[in-house]
């Protein structure tokens, strides 16, 4: 004999699958208008639940129009990449699926005749949000938990944690301790009823307590195959407008007798399927990615040419947008050539022809930049000095070189002065003592006039040289170049930029410099300039000499602690570095006159800059510059020394 098939722990049956008694029966009791009554009961909110749906649907339009307004017309950054379209395909999956998502509740609550939601009767527990029940006997209940929560010592609600055999859990929320206790109280006595009515068997009673009672003796309940084919046939139209019939295991079934009663209808099959609807909304995402990005390449492209500037069409070429090659070969050379205009440096001009040498502007670039030469040239002449007539036709054709070959730095290059000169220098100081009546000793020039010590100098010369042209020739047309000391054999090799040639000798002035505190005494230095300035592929070469000393009073800034161990190296370093520098500040308006008429805007203006250079820093902060031609542990000793002076 076979045995009979154990009750599933739980099962699932479309509503329609019911006899019309049990599906009007159930919708009474949901709407609380018929027996029994579930003793709990958790309705769905069709409201809370389409506005959460909303607002999945309304994250997803928010993720497309975030994403396709990110960086939208972005000069610099336009084009969105390929992994965007991930981004547009998200957005899209939730837009679909939360519009269907709340399209199906909204149908469900009106296609359904009970009300949809969890409720525990007597018998079962039934989980009714859709036109599919789900029914878990409540004889499979293996516990029931009753949780008051508590936050901050003020009760929230009562958890009550249903447990069933082979199911699974189910959770409910009362609020009132009352109300907990008296539906748990419920709970009990109906199945103390329900095992009294089934000891007496007594249907009756049963009746009153199953709301499925009738529904459990039909072969639906039983039968998947059944009820599916149930379901179907309470929605199906007849076709022959008669009445239709099908076959049950047994006997016939009229179909209009199963149709009566209330009927509970699908939402749709596209809205039940929103999950897989969703998934086909997504290959919207290419196509909205591309116009996207499209757009995006339009509006960058009008906010450039709005701009009109170099540097925003670097940025759009920078992209490869759509007008790549119009932007490249006619809108940013156009910009750039106005650009250099508006600027009016040789520089920004050369610039301009270097980078476009295509574009037909050049030549009007290179116009533009022969007229600065022009008008640089006819500035030098209508305020060069008249001393020597051929200072100003050198000048014309080093500017002429420098117009054909784009300008590059002018070399200053040194000569090395004579160490025999310094050495007899020393070998006198005795002389120079008893001539000058100096009773403390003559400190040595030689030490502090080394190589290294005079390449700080040296560096200074070619600044004060830089300065004294400025007021007629801007750096873009004439910028010295520090070369440093180079001998004779590189003297005699052939050069390809112009150069300065500087040769300098150190001579004593005849006069000797004592301290107000001291009795120590320093030899006065005359140093006489010789300047011979080149131009290659020539001949031609013009020069000047010059000689600066320093000034008949000068001052030596003294600094705390400069001294500790009494060493005179330190004292007289900073000496002859000071006599060196006030020396030098004459090397300006040496140069200003030997260039310019006095009477000339160039020549005030480089006496101005020469002031400027001799005044160094004092005036920012009170201490004075740090002398040149020091030694590195003295001038580090001055630079701490002014650090802290200044609180660094």
């Amino acid at each position: 004999m076979n045995q009979p098939n154990p009750a599933p722990a739980f099962r699932k049956i479309e509503f329609n699958a019911l006899d019309p008694h049990t599906r009007q029966r159930f919708t009474d009791a949901t709407h609380g208008r018929g027996k029994p009554a579930p003793i709990l009961t958790q309705a769905s909110s069709t409201v809370g639940a389409m506005i959460g749906w909303s607002f999945v649907s309304l994250a997803g339009i928010a993720v497309v129009l975030g994403a396709a307004v990110a960086q939208f017309a972005d000069i610099r950054d336009y084009d969105q990449p390929f992994v965007f379209m991930g981004v547009y395909a998200v957005g899209l999956f939730l837009v679909a699926w939360g519009i269907l998502r709340a399209v199906r509740t909204s149908r469900l609550a009106a296609n359904i005749p009970f009300k949809r939601g969890r409720y525990v009767f007597p018998t079962d527990l039934v989980i009714a949000t859709d036109t599919k029940l789900t029914i878990v006997p409540m004889g499979r209940l293996l516990k029931l938990d009753g949780v008051h929560r508590h936050v901050n010592g003020v009760y929230q609600g009562t958890d009550l944690n249903f447990h069933f055999e082979g199911y699974g859990r189910e959770y409910f929320t009362v609020r009132g301790k009352m109300l907990a206790e008296q539906i748990m109280d419920d709970l009990r006595y109906s199945q103390q009823n329900i095992s009294q009515a089934v000891q007496l068997q007594d249907l009756d009673a049963l009746a009153r307590m199953d709301v499925f009672f009738d529904a459990r003796i039909t072969e639906q309940w039983n039968d998947p195959l059944v009820a599916d084919r149930l379901a179907h046939e309470a929605l199906a139209p007849d076709p022959s407008g008669g009445p239709s019939t099908y076959r049950t295991a047994d006997k016939p079934v009229d179909a209009d007798v199963h149709k009566q009663g209330v009927i509970a209808r699908p939402a749709g099959k596209l809205v039940e399927r929103a999950a897989v609807v969703a998934l086909g909304a997504v290959v919207l995402a290419p196509p909205i990615w591309i116009a996207r990005n499209f757009a995006s390449d339009e509006a960058a492209f009008a906010e450039v040419q709005r701009r009109d500037a170099t540097w925003g069409y670097q940025a759009y070429a920078a992209g490869h947008g759509l007008h790549e090659d119009e932007v490249v070969d006619e809108l940013l050379p156009e910009a750039a050539f106005a650009e250099a205009r508006r600027e009016g440096t040789v520089s920004a001009l050369r610039t301009f022809v270097r980078e476009h040498p295509d574009s037909a502007r050049v030549e009007e670039a290179r116009a533009a930049i022969h007229e600065r030469f022009v008008q640089v040239r006819q500035d030098f002449l209508s305020q060069a000095a008249t001393g020597d007539p051929t200072m100003p036709v050198f000048m014309g054709r080093l500017l002429a070189w420098l117009e054909a070959h784009d300008s590059p730095p002018v070399r200053v290059r040194f000569l090395a002065p004579s160490a025999e000169v310094l050495v007899a220098i020393d070998q006198n100081l005795d002389v120079f003592g008893e001539v000058q009546g100096v009773t403390g000793g003559i400190a040595p020039v030689s030490p502090h006039f080394t190589e290294a010590r005079s390449a700080p100098r040296e560096t200074r010369i070619t600044q004060v040289l830089q300065r004294g042209f400025a007021p007629i020739f801007p750096e873009d047309v004439m910028q010295l170049e520090h070369a440093g000391r180079v001998d004779e054999g590189e003297q005699a090799q052939a050069i390809t930029q112009p150069t300065f040639d500087v040769s300098y000798s150190i001579r004593p002035s005849g006069s000797v410099y004592t301290s107000d505190s001291s009795a120590r005494g320093f030899v006065g230095i005359r140093i006489e300039f010789h300047i011979e300035m080149h131009i290659p592929d020539s001949t031609d070469t013009w020069g000047f000499d010059t000689s600066v000393e320093p000034p008949e009073h000068f001052t030596v800034h003294s600094y705390a602690d400069m001294d500790p161990t009494g060493d005179s190296a330190y004292r007289d370093g900073l000496v002859y570095s000071v006599m060196a520098d006030r020396a030098f500040d004459q090397l300006g308006n040496q140069l200003a006159l030997t260039f310019f008429r006095p009477d000339t805007n160039a020549y005030n203006q480089a006496q101005v800059a020469a002031e400027r250079d001799r005044r160094g820093d004092a005036e920012r902060g009170g201490l004075p510059p740090i002398p040149d031609g020091l030694s590195p542990e003295l001038r580090d000793a001055l630079q701490r020394l002014r650090d802290q002076r200044r609180g660094f």
